[in-house]
């Protein structure tokens, strides 16, 4: 990784470290560590960042969950499935072909969004309650008068875990009404979508649609056929 701040970051050490991942930073001025992970930025932002920019200035895509699922279409309907012009090979049709040192770890996406929640520090009171972002929620009551961390989604206040000393305490309980998200953050805007019409970016959610439909078997994800075969490599 590069050395920027969101990569030397506590909360990604923290992520990295409950997901078995050992952060990597290159050394700062050398860019050539980087090229290939450079060279993908630039395909992406060559072939999808054009086209997207381009559906948001006509109004096609609206939010960020927008862009996400037309990023996820690009990157497996066309990125993954065009055959790469020095391995001969789709990036879909390499990853079978993952040296045995070095297997592909699929993560629970639950376990991923666990990973990414938000640590706080708290200090149970007698009566085994806690204050987050202004409101009371009830603990273990073992925990009382103890220090605890507190991991949660500041877009969805439900659910708050508590851990202590490495150990995982299950959800707090709010003792009140609580908001749809955090203070510190602003609401995703939802925008009305302009008037339907089918275009090639359209097709290529449907065609990922499909794809998503297919199920991993046995730790190893399967990939219908596209109906449109990709292009030729260009050597990204």
């Amino acid at each position: 990784m590069d050395n920027g701040g969101p990569f030397r970051s506590e909360m990604l050490a923290t992520a990295c470290a409950k997901l078995g991942i050992a952060p990597r930073h290159t050394r700062p001025y050398r860019p050539q560590g980087r090229g290939k992970l450079e060279r993908f930025f630039r395909t992406v932002e060559m072939q999808w960042g054009r086209e997207a920019q381009a559906l948001i200035d006509a109004g096609r895509l609206a939010t960020l969950d927008d862009c996400q699922r037309f990023f996820s279409a690009w990157l497996h309907s066309e990125y993954n499935a065009r055959v790469h012009s020095s391995t001969h090979e789709t990036p879909d049709t390499r990853l079978g072909h993952v040296h045995p040192d070095h297997p592909v770890i699929w993560v629970d996406p639950q376990a991923l969004a666990d990973a990414f929640l938000w640590p706080v520090s708290r200090t149970v009171t007698a009566v085994g309650t806690i204050s987050l972002e202004g409101h009371d929620f009830e603990v273990a009551p073992e925990l009382a008068r103890r220090q605890i961390t507190v991991r949660y989604d500041p877009y969805d206040l439900r659910r708050v875990l508590v851990e202590h000393e490495g150990k995982s305490y299950g959800r707090a309980v709010p003792l009140g009404p609580l908001p749809a998200h955090s203070r510190h953050v602003r609401p995703p805007q939802r925008p009305a979508a302009p008037a339907a019409e089918r275009t090639a970016f359209h097709e290529l959610l449907e065609r990922h649609d499909e794809q998503q439909r297919w199920r991993r078997v046995g730790g190893m994800r399967f990939v219908p056929p596209l109906k449109t075969p990709g292009a030729g490599g260009d050597g990204q």
